[in-house]
């Protein structure tokens, strides 16, 4: 999950010129510029090629689309259009990243008025308040260790377990 999200956030730009595309598969892994329904559909596509359920979120509210995924049998929210950081090349946020329900839709996250398929909901908090809360924090992979980093000190200590989040 977080490899997909991290490929997506570091190979592609959010659409400066809309065109169709934008909106499509095609548009984030063939042009790399895609906007919000673009990135959860690549994301949702290249999850399910390694068996990874996924559903594909709305809000016309908002007038935006992330993605929900399946981890250890309950389902979380992850939004890649806005954890990619466009300002920093190679860079992604993990604000918008494995929520639930009630942490989607806090002060800091804002996100509202969604709609799921078969009205399935996210009721895990467990990752809430992790770590990547704030919207400056990252995480590098080095030497199968998951590193934790705010602005550019590095703290060098294993957050999660990488089983967890099933890379």
């Amino acid at each position: 999950i977080i490899y997909t999200k991290d490929f997506l956030c570091k190979n592609c730009s959010y659409a400066k010129n809309i065109i169709t595309t934008s909106h499509t598969l095609y548009g984030a892994l063939v042009d790399k510029e895609p906007v919000c329904d673009g990135y959860s559909k690549a994301f949702n596509y290249l999850l399910s090629k390694v068996g990874i359920n996924t559903l594909f979120v709305t809000s016309s509210a908002m007038s935006h689309a992330w993605s929900m995924v399946e981890l250890n049998g309950n389902y979380y929210h992850v939004d890649v259009t806005w954890d990619d950081d466009d300002g920093g090349v190679g860079r992604t946020r993990y604000m918008h990243f494995i929520v639930s329900d009630s942490g989607m839709s806090d002060s800091g996250r804002q996100h509202y008025s969604w709609v799921v398929p078969g009205n399935v909901t996210a009721t895990n908090t467990r990752y809430d308040r992790e770590f990547w809360y704030g919207n400056e924090n990252y995480l590098i992979y080095k030497d199968y260790l998951w590193y934790y980093v705010v602005g550019t000190t590095k703290v060098n200590s294993l957050m999660f377990n990488c089983a967890d989040l099933r890379v």
